[in-house]
């Protein structure tokens, strides 16, 4: 059978212990809203690549439109002709490997970006099922605790009822 004392401890470890869930529930809400942040942020970056590639794409399209009024004004001259062809592969050429480039270099940050947001949303899942575990402890012993207490509750009232017994016994003998 507990004493109080022993109970009162165990409260007090409880006590504890849901504190220290509570601070761990909070880290891991702080944490899981800064991931939010990063991705709101990488979304961000991302609309700004696109936007550039947008800008990009418009002063390419005018130097197309510049290199074929250029060529027209060739078209005359042989040599000239066989050098615009040459500019258009070449900026052909650069264009692909400039978006080439690009892309990679997206891809790459992107991959990066999303093993980190696994990695972390990992940690974060991990974390949420250790404190799921605690709390299903700390529910279960928050139980076993009330029904020591209500025992305990039960022990006074058997307690007080015998003391009463024992008294009236006290009484009995002495006034026999």
């Amino acid at each position: 059978m507990p004493n109080d004392q022993s109970i009162l401890q165990e409260l007090q470890e409880l006590q504890s212990n849901k504190t220290l869930l509570q601070v761990q529930l909070k880290d891991l809400n702080e944490l899981i809203a800064e991931r939010e942040e990063e991705l709101d942020l990488l979304r961000q970056k991302a609309a700004e690549a696109a936007r550039l590639k947008s800008v990009l794409d418009n002063a390419i399209g005018e130097i197309e439109f510049l290199q074929e009024s250029i060529d027209e004004e060739k078209k005359d001259n042989y040599e000239s002709l066989q050098l615009a062809e040459l500019e258009k592969e070449l900026l052909a050429t650069l264009k692909e490997n400039q978006q080439y480039e690009e892309q990679l270099s997206q891809k790459q940050s992107l991959q990066a970006n999303l093993q980190q947001a696994e990695d972390e949303l990992g940690m974060a899942m991990d974390y949420y099922t250790k404190c799921r575990q605690l709390q299903e402890k700390l529910s279960i012993t928050q139980s076993n605790l009330e029904l020591a207490e209500l025992e305990m509750e039960d022990m006074k009232i058997l307690i007080a009822q015998l003391k009463q017994q024992n008294q009236l016994l006290v009484q009995k003998i002495e006034d026999n």
